[in-house]
């Protein structure tokens, strides 16, 4: 039961909170009317991480235990560039910013688990264990993911086991912004970027209502009728209920980034609703940015839901796999279904995507003049103290005496 209640109430089932080039979109659309005020136009050097890597105290000099120190998968080459910039030797803020916000979905995130004395997976971190997956790509989930904690004045959405917040998304986008002012300090602008770009994508993924909320009453009783009908054979108990929240999520996810028409022009009004000039301010820091973006997506999720189950096939509730991944992936046209009611739910699908975008861009914006005001106010050796803190891990290896990587 303790199991059921764990994955039932959380569901990290989909990979991606946006398609990969919606995550690109959202950082260039955003940015781009502040791009000279913020000078995101100047090229920097591009430099590889041994540059910075050799500016860190020795504990964390090198690429395993640098790794090791931001709690991700060592065997990530967190380093390697995309497609659009191979080979380049400058690039400029904006493609940066834009283009490398989808390096947290690396693997990073990833298969962080211990073994038991019998060599069986065990979760390293508190809440890896209310989501379910250590291995495999949904085994991300808990740092892409976040719940809200419980409140009287919003049971519908709030509702789950544990009461309080669980998910370390908003933790992370704290830790790369740090990690971003940390390079900026140390003068590898490059890396200062990218490492914004990074904390970029966790801000991104709580933006998303699918990242912040859990399975509604509605849902859960879909959920029972699939299991008696169909799921028991297949799926199990707790699978069936992944599975439709699973199918929803990733249409949602594709049909936005590619609505084939089918939105009569909601998804570019969405665009248009990340640029502007607007700022949230002042912000005491990114990590309660990211609670507050977590909150107001938990509010959307139930309507969200309720929306992408009326606007498709039933087809999404029964034992078939919705595929959103290359190669294979399905068309979300095929899954439409067009009745009386279909223009009603379409256009709520899209209004709650304009406003979560509109959210994004004004965000994005924010976090970029929040580095830039912040820039040289702390030291070095501040920096690496915060991160510290922020990752848990003993003050002794930081030690600001310890001498640099040879």
């Amino acid at each position: 039961m303790t199991k059921f209640l764990l994955i039932l109430l959380l569901f990290p089932f989909s990979l991606f909170a946006w398609n990969g080039s919606d995550h690109q979109l959202i950082g260039k659309h955003a940015l781009e009317p502040v791009k000279s005020n913020f000078q995101l136009g100047i090229p920097v050097q591009v430099t590889p991480l041994s540059a910075l890597l050799k500016k860190l105290p020795a504990g964390i000099g090198d690429i395993w235990h640098f790794s090791n120190w931001l709690g991700i998968d060592p065997g990530i080459d967190i380093e390697e560039p995309v497609p659009e910039l191979m080979g380049k030797e400058t690039v400029t803020p904006i493609e940066v910013l834009s283009l490398y916000a989808i390096d947290p979905d690396d693997g990073r995130d990833q298969n962080l688990f211990d073994r038991d004395e019998k060599g069986k997976p065990i979760a390293r971190y508190a809440d890896q264990k209310w989501f379910g997956a250590l291995e495999g790509p949904n085994s991300q989930a808990f740092r892409h993911i976040e719940k809200p904690p419980f409140s009287f004045r919003k049971p519908r959405s709030t509702f789950g086991f544990p009461f309080r917040a669980v998910g370390e998304a908003s933790k992370r986008a704290e830790i790369w912004f740090q990690l971003s002012q940390l390079a900026f300090e140390l003068g590898e602008d490059y890396w200062g970027w990218r490492f914004l770009a990074n904390s970029f994508h966790y801000l991104q993924d709580l933006h998303n209502p699918y990242h912040a909320g859990q399975i509604t009453p509605e849902m859960a009783f879909k959920g029972f009728r699939a299991w008696f009908e169909w799921g028991r054979q297949q799926e199990g108990f707790v699978g069936t209920f992944a599975h439709l929240i699973s199918n929803s999520h990733r249409f949602f996810e594709s049909y936005v980034a590619n609505p084939r028409g089918h939105d009569e022009g909601l998804k570019q009004q969405a665009l248009l609703a990340l640029e502007g000039r607007d700022f949230q301010s002042p912000l005491s820091s990114v990590q309660k940015l990211a609670e507050e973006i977590r909150d107001q997506s938990n509010n959307f999720f139930p309507s969200l839901l309720d929306a992408v189950t009326e606007a498709t096939d039933p087809r999404l509730l029964g034992p078939i796999t919705y595929n959103s991944d290359d190669p294979g992936a399905d068309n979300p046209e095929q899954f439409l279904r067009k009745r009386d009611s279909f223009q009603q739910a379409n256009q709520k699908i899209f209004r709650i995507t304009h406003g979560r975008f509109a959210s994004a861009g004004s965000i994005m914006r924010s976090v970029v003049k929040k580095s830039l005001d912040e820039r040289g106010k702390k030291k070095t050796e501040e920096l690496i103290q915060q991160l510290n803190q922020l990752l848990e891990y003993e003050t002794i290896l930081l030690d600001s005496e310890s001498p640099p990587h040879q």
